[in-house]
């Protein structure tokens, strides 16, 4: 049986390497779908404090800064 990795542990996993950082298409760079209810339920669900930035938009896709103030823990591996 084949698992499906977990969107929201692949957006934990980038905001860890990436603590303070600007990025314009999440969704590209994480590999996963809804990167912003990702973040949310990051925010909800595993008490992780991130503060979100929106900086402008760059050829129509929207810039954002997520900087990480607080790791909560991480969300489970696979699906």
């Amino acid at each position: 049986m084949n698992k499906k990795t977990n969107s929201t542990y692949l957006v934990a996993m980038w905001l860890k390497t990436h603590k303070n950082s600007y990025i314009h298409d999440l969704k590209r760079d994480c590999k996963c779908n809804n990167p912003m209810q990702r973040i949310k339920r990051l925010k909800d669900a595993h008490g992780w404090q991130i503060k979100t930035v929106y900086e402008g938009m760059i050829n129509k896709v929207a810039v954002y800064h997520y900087e990480v103030i607080k790791e909560g823990k991480m969300p489970e591996k696979y699906v």
